[in-house]
């Protein structure tokens, strides 16, 4: 700062994600695991991630982006993706999605 000027400083180094501005350290990268009612939590990242109309495109890296009804139903899908449950695709018969464990890597379920 100078002469009295106030500049923002980015707070958190983590890139931005377009349509997720959320943060809360009690629940980011993981750490949702440790709160008291982790199950209710974990159940309704995995309702974010499989209750919705989206469509996943996933190009040649394996880098999924959605294709969505809504901005809004897209917004779900991605905070469920940045919370660690991964919508990755889906048939007439299953969804796949891809959960991060914190105590692991990724883990998918069918």
């Amino acid at each position: 700062m100078s002469n009295g000027d106030h500049k923002d400083e980015k707070i958190d180094n983590s890139p931005h994600v377009k349509g997720f501005n959320f943060k809360d350290p009690r629940i980011m990268d993981g750490k949702w695991i440790h709160e008291p009612n982790r199950d209710m939590i974990r159940d309704l990242f995995r309702l974010l991630a499989i209750c919705h109309t989206c469509i996943a495109e996933i190009d040649e890296n394996e880098k999924v982006s959605y294709e969505a009804e809504s901005p809004d139903e897209a917004a779900f899908v991605i905070a469920a993706r940045e919370l660690g449950f991964e919508f990755y695709k889906r048939s007439l018969a299953t969804i796949i999605v891809r959960e991060r464990d914190p105590s692991q890597n990724v883990v998918e379920k069918r």
